[in-house]
């Protein structure tokens, strides 16, 4: 149920700069392995939270909150190494595993 929150979230909201599956346009592709702030989770967050104004990218903290914040964010990582065909890779390789974060 959080994923499909998440995945309306994102439609309402992302879709404008990095299109329906995630590939980027104005905003990068999130379904490669590369990615500009960090792909680690709270990186994500707050890069979300605060937004990239050189970047274009707004803040969201104030208009979806924390809890929102955090369901957008957990459906983006299911988006991560879709590798859907997009805006071509900006950043560096991301090395986060989510298998890393919790352990064996």
């Amino acid at each position: 149920a959080r994923m499909a929150e998440g995945r309306e979230i994102f439609r309402a909201h992302c879709v404008a700069c990095h299109l329906e599956q995630g590939q980027g346009s104005v905003g990068p592709n999130l379904t490669d392995e590369f990615w500009i702030h960090g792909c680690e989770p709270m990186q994500m967050i707050e890069i979300v939270n605060n937004g990239v104004a050189a970047k274009g990218m707004p803040a969201w903290l104030n208009q979806l909150g924390p809890t929102r914040v955090q369901t957008v964010v957990a459906y983006v990582l299911t988006l991560q190494n879709t590798n859907v065909a997009g805006k071509a890779p900006e950043g560096e390789p991301c090395a986060f595993t989510p298998e890393a974060a919790t352990g064996p």
